[in-house]
């Protein structure tokens, strides 16, 4: 399974993109070097911790509850060969523009949010698609 870590730097969510490039959020984060696992996405709390440095049964017990941990289907903007990674501003003109990347794609949880978005960059002129 492969897996990436995205979001927030300090409590990144752990997301998955299966054989056929589907993407889709864990119930799992990290925080402090801690693995959390969670019953579901929407779930303050979480059922189980592991930690980095865990023994190797901890661990395995670790990626079992991973492979059959809930999954939410998200989407994400693409550009070519790059993700939309979101807007940075230029302070000295005050403006907005895109960013695209290889890594660290903006993620959406909904298909009319991934729309809009797609659509409103194909108004600059950039011929994005969502996946």
């Amino acid at each position: 399974m492969k897996v990436s870590l995205l979001g927030d730097l300090r409590k990144p969510n752990m997301i998955h993109e299966d054989t056929d490039g589907n993407v889709f959020q864990l119930a799992i984060y990290v925080k402090n070097f801690d693995i959390y696992v969670k019953e579901n996405l929407y779930d303050q709390d979480h059922f189980a911790i592991f930690s980095l440095d865990d023994s190797e049964d901890k661990l395995a017990e670790f990626i079992e509850l991973m492979e059959s941990s809930n999954q939410e289907k998200v989407y994400r903007i693409v550009y070519g060969e790059l993700y939309y990674s979101g807007l940075k501003r230029d302070y000295s003109s005050g403006e907005n523009y895109p960013v695209f990347s290889k890594q660290f794609p903006k993620i959406y949880y909904t298909t009319d949010k991934a729309i809009e978005e797609s659509y409103s960059l194909r108004m600059l002129g950039y011929k994005t698609e969502f996946e």
